[in-house]
């Protein structure tokens, strides 16, 4: 077996199901929306450089408070990409050095071009800030770039000596086996702490932090590195490898399920018992289908966090779009409640297509009806949160907002709604 292309592999074949799943993900629908949303968040970035601003605005703390918070928040995007499987435990047991030369060179270089395309997305979206705040400091940039990289370097060279068996326990190895000390020192207290020296600190001192932190990374990276003579003398932790691997699938599949349905995936429910009081209420004098789907909905993990999120989304663009025509404020809020529509409809499907409930002695009708009532509720919902949130635009943009929203319910109960039951019907057929 060619261990040395295993992980090149591997990595193809991610590539082709990523591209499936970028397909379901970017929909007309999808797109439609970023592109408003996009459009949205830039207008409203210009309008704050566009104002005229005070020297005061842009030297008050909290904006480098704001600034050290998102990138540290940057810093915590991006892990240790493996492709480990749960078969290797068996099959690749023997060749653990070879692993740790070649296959585990080859992930850490990968997880470095993904960790630092996420840094330059997160330090691109704060340099017009910074530029505003520093006047153009280059070298104060360089210097923040410098520790950002270096220090996600680090980070994910101990993700690989994590998954590793050694014979004397190190200081990372004892931070990986404590979780909140891992957390509250390694990543938060220490990026924190520099990041705000950089950007408080005079330049003078800002230079001498930095010249102090790439002595300190250069002794780590030292510590963390793996010589010909120690592959002899380590191991692979399977257990630990199969289940970082477990976790960082689950975490690319939870992005995608954030704003698309991701099918032919495991569905797994988890009971909120703070929405117990809610469904008990809205479920009582119902029919038994109108319950059941107020139940799924409330328990799914992918579904309900999909809609509430396209309209907290919703409501934050109609509320930032300050400088926009009345008409763009309706249409964008017209747009989520008619995506809201759009991310329900799995829910009707897993429902129909779950054997109990096929056998269940109720009319197709009645069980239409019910989800038909759910949606108009989640419209409503997504409808009066709009309207608040247009309110600050004046009464000519909340005028147009209830209009566009009153046409958008009347289409989708009367014609999209009935028009998807009767596709899935034929379809069945």
């Amino acid at each position: 077996m060619a261990l040395n292309k295993l992980f090149m592999q591997r990595f193809a074949i991610n590539q082709r199901t990523n591209l499936k799943y970028l397909r379901l993900l970017f929909n007309d629908h999808f797109i439609v929306f970023l592109m408003i949303a996009i459009g949205g968040l830039l207008l409203a970035y210009r309008q704050l450089f566009v104002t005229q601003q005070s020297d005061e605005f842009w030297h008050q703390l909290w904006w480098p408070l704001f600034n050290t918070l998102w990138l540290v928040i940057g810093l915590n995007m991006g892990h240790l990409v493996t492709y480990f499987k749960p078969a290797d435990r068996l099959f690749l047991l023997a060749s653990d050095q070879l692993i740790i030369k070649k296959y585990l060179n080859y992930s850490v270089i990968l997880s470095c071009g993904y960790a630092f395309l996420w840094q330059i997305i997160f330090m691109a979206t704060i340099i017009p800030i910074f530029w505003q705040i520093y006047n153009g400091d280059m070298t104060r940039l360089a210097l923040l770039a410098g520790f950002i990289m270096t220090y996600k370097w680090l980070s994910l060279l101990g993700e690989r000596d994590s998954l590793l068996i050694k014979t004397r326990q190190s200081f990372n190895s004892w931070l990986m086996t404590h979780p909140m000390m891992n957390i509250s020192i390694f990543r938060f207290s220490i990026p924190v702490i520099m990041i705000a020296m950089i950007l408080l600190l005079s330049i003078q001192w800002t230079l001498v932090s930095t010249v102090s932190w790439l002595l300190v990374a250069a002794i780590m990276a030292k510590m963390l590195f793996i010589s010909q003579e120690m592959v002899t003398k380590i191991g692979i932790d399977w257990h630990k490898a199969n289940l970082q691997a477990q976790k960082h699938e689950q975490r690319v599949l939870h992005f995608y399920a954030m704003f698309a349905n991701v099918p032919h995936q495991p569905k797994t429910i988890k009971r909120r018992r703070y929405l117990d009081y809610v469904v008990f209420k809205l479920a009582k004098h119902r029919s038994v289908m109108y319950r059941l789907y107020i139940t799924r909905l409330a328990r799914d993990v992918e579904i309900l966090p999909l809609v509430l999120r396209l309209i907290a989304v919703g409501a934050i663009m109609v509320y930032t779009l300050q400088a926009a025509p009345s008409w763009l404020i309706a249409i964008f809020g017209a747009l989520t409640v008619y995506l809201v529509v759009f991310q329900m409809l799995p829910l009707y499907d897993e429902t129909q297509k779950n054997m109990w409930t096929r056998l269940l002695p109720i009319d197709i009708k009645a069980k239409q009806k019910a989800f038909r009532l759910l949606s108009g509720q989640l419209m409503a919902l997504a409808t009066i949160i709009m309207i608040i949130a247009s309110i600050t635009h004046g009464l000519q943009a909340v005028g147009m907002t209830i209009i566009s929203l009153a046409v958008i319910i009347v289409f989708l109960n009367n014609i999209y709604i009935p028009r998807q039951f009767s596709n899935k019907k034929s379809n069945q057929k």
